[in-house]
């Protein structure tokens, strides 16, 4: 299903730019780093009145590297998933030329309405340049229609290939004991898996079988992990770097 979705994505997207050369014109450099650890868009939707944990949890919906490398996600209620995919230098450079043929760059920094509802998130497209870094946000509503249709088509994963779920190597993970009922059904966090839950208060790096125990329970319950062991709940923090903006650096 995710396949055929970019699949869509791009054809559109190279329906776009067809009609966008045959306008002509200039526009911004949009020269870029084209280096694996260089983020060159972002587009996420965060903020809000959320539990700090969400906050902590929480994954960006996508993000495009120098080298190409692409994720995002797709969300089904709570659960989620987290593809990764590549795309070609060329057609990175198409998409930003299908960016700002639909007017980004000359788009305002932040657009809301007046009295707008309050403590909801706000979306953000993030493009960083090698000559320049911009940010266009909205809360609520108030942007020109291109600034949803260009986020709907990063959030389909904008016509990447070689698409696979995504798999981390490392992740930050602190587990905080509660006190407090969260109305999430705890999950039973394994004898066999190290650290122990309990060792974890003050944060631990995690790999192999126990990272990937955590993030399937991540992908299903959601930014709010709830997990038990020996009959104490654990409210579970995980963090992947460079995945994650709040993710410390790895050792």
């Amino acid at each position: 299903m995710a396949i055929i979705a970019v699949t869509r994505t791009w054809i559109l997207l190279t329906l776009a730019l067809v009609l966008l050369a045959g306008c002509g014109g200039t526009g911004p450099d949009l020269s870029y780093p084209a280096e694996a650890d260089h983020l060159l868009i972002e587009a996420d939707t965060a903020g809000g009145f959320v539990p700090q944990t969400y906050a902590e949890n929480h994954i960006p919906d996508f993000r495009l590297w120098g080298d190409g490398r692409v994720v995002w996600t797709d969300k089904d209620g709570p659960s989620m998933n987290v593809w990764e995919g590549r795309l070609s230098q060329e057609k990175v450079e198409d998409l930003l030329a299908w960016m700002a043929g639909e007017g980004y760059f000359e788009m305002d920094d932040f657009y809301t309405v007046e009295n707008p509802p309050t403590d909801l998130p706000t979306k953000c497209i993030r493009v960083n340049l090698a000559d320049q870094n911009r940010s266009v946000c909205e809360y609520f509503d108030g942007a020109p229609e291109a600034l949803d249709q260009i986020y709907s088509l990063l959030h389909g994963g904008a016509g990447a290939t070689q698409v696979a779920a995504y798999e981390p190597q490392i992740g930050w993970v602190m587990a905080e004991p509660m006190s407090w009922e969260s109305g999430v059904e705890p999950v039973a966090w394994p004898e066999v898996l190290s650290p122990a839950l309990s060792a974890m208060a003050g944060g631990a790096w995690v790999d192999g079988p126990a990272l990937e125990f955590l993030w399937r329970n991540r992908m299903e319950q959601g930014p709010l992990m709830v997990l038990e062991e020996l009959g104490n709940r654990y409210e579970v923090i995980l963090q992947i770097p460079g995945l994650m903006p709040r993710a410390p650096t790895p050792p």
